[in-house]
């Protein structure tokens, strides 16, 4: 089957809704998608691995059977309140607010060379008297490209180790509730992994532009 690209996705984001992963989804798309698999585009219409019909709505996976101990009775077994009623993924992992996180920490990084590079470049051309200089704009926009493309791969890669890292915390909280028949229960419904605050410096110009480009590339 095909699927059509909406504003917003991301490789990562479709391959979760079909089950796949991101990369096997590249992989049969690559002619459509290109070099780069951070830089997808509103509109394109890309092949799903091993759908050939319209996916179903994602279902909830069924909760893991609680461990079950000696001396446990059914009694005790059927009482235990599902995992995923306690501690809905959803609710633990904010993927929203950990993709703006890894937007800000790789912006944090990007920024202050974008300012530098493009700096440099200006000063360039200004020195030989080439301040209009269409080729001036040419190698701004190489600059940026290729700057933004190692940009993207730094936030997706980001994004991929918090999704791994929260998986596995609540695996082992669901481990530690059921082995202890629900009395250990979370102390918190939050995933603290993420949380990163930038530094309160301005961009300047240049890196605004830079920013400014970089939406706009990403969310054609």
């Amino acid at each position: 089957m095909q699927y059509i690209v909406k504003p917003g996705d991301s490789l990562s984001k479709i391959s979760q809704k079909y089950g796949i992963s991101w990369r096997d989804l590249y992989n049969a798309n690559k002619n459509v998608i290109g070099s780069n698999p951070n830089l997808i585009y509103a509109g394109q219409k890309y092949n799903i691995p091993g759908q050939s019909a319209p996916a179903p709505k994602p279902v909830a996976p069924k909760p893991a059977a609680p461990t079950v101990t000696p001396g446990t009775s059914a009694g005790d077994k059927a009482s235990l309140t599902p995992w995923d009623e306690v501690l809905p993924f959803n609710q633990y992992f904010d993927e929203g607010l950990a993709r703006s996180d890894a937007a800000a920490r790789a912006a944090s990084f990007y920024v202050p060379q974008a300012v530098e590079g493009r700096r440099s470049i200006e000063s360039d051309f200004a020195n030989r008297g080439l301040t209009r200089s269409g080729m001036r704009g040419q190698n701004v926009s190489k600059f940026y490209g290729d700057l933004g493309q190692q940009h993207q791969v730094e936030i997706e890669q980001d994004y991929l180790n918090m999704l791994q890292e929260a998986q596995q915390e609540r695996n082992m909280m669901q481990s530690r509730y059921e082995e202890s028949m629900g009395k250990e229960r979370p102390a918190t419904t939050e995933y603290e992994g993420y949380g990163f605050t930038p530094p309160e410096t301005s961009a300047g110009r240049y890196g605004t532009s830079y920013l400014n480009w970089l939406n706009n590339i990403t969310n054609r």
